[in-house]
């Protein structure tokens, strides 16, 4: 039987348009983990990408950012940047102080004058956009303490992942912000 009669036959209704769009959306977000986490295994970053993926995925939840006009696209990035970034964070990236904090704060500075970005597909009401700015305030805020807290404490496998997780929201968001703008 399929998901969505076994839905109905419980008197739990939804629009099949609906229904169908969060599938595929859950599809490829099965596709696009599943995929990212052989390659952490294999390259043996998982904990780099699971603590990389949990914070980029609150982060995107409450601040928004660039959306691809083709899931295709949307999938092949968001596999590579599960992969490439944790990889990266492990083997190659040294952050000093002076760059966490400055792109820490260019990221609060940003998100308090642009708010939540919406897309065209899913506009949010003024109502939502006030709730998830300040869910997206203590987000950042319960994600930059753990961060500096881990950075002084010498636990850089979680500073680092966190800080690129606030840089990949950061540079979404302007990509977001000129896309509107072009």
């Amino acid at each position: 039987m399929k998901l969505y009669e076994l839905l109905n036959k419980y008197n739990i209704q939804i629009d099949k348009d609906i229904f169908d769009y969060g599938f595929i959306i859950l599809k490829n977000y099965c596709i696009v983990l599943s995929i990212s986490l052989i390659f952490s295994l294999l390259l043996q970053t998982f904990l780099e990408m699971l603590i990389f993926f949990l914070s980029f995925l609150l982060l995107r939840r409450y601040c928004g950012g660039y959306h691809f006009n083709n899931s295709l696209y949307c999938n092949i990035v968001s596999t590579a940047i599960l992969i490439f970034l944790p990889y990266c964070t492990k083997y190659y990236l040294t952050l000093n102080w002076a760059i966490l904090l400055i792109v820490n704060c260019f990221s609060v500075i940003l998100f308090f004058i642009i708010g939540p970005i919406d897309h065209p597909n899913k506009r949010i009401s003024k109502n939502e956009e006030k709730k998830f700015q300040q869910k997206g305030f203590i987000t950042i805020a319960i994600l930059l303490i753990i961060e500096i807290a881990c950075r002084v404490l010498e636990i850089d496998i979680v500073s680092e992942n966190i800080f690129i997780a606030l840089l990949c929201t950061l540079i979404s968001q302007i990509a977001a912000i000129l896309k509107k703008q072009f």
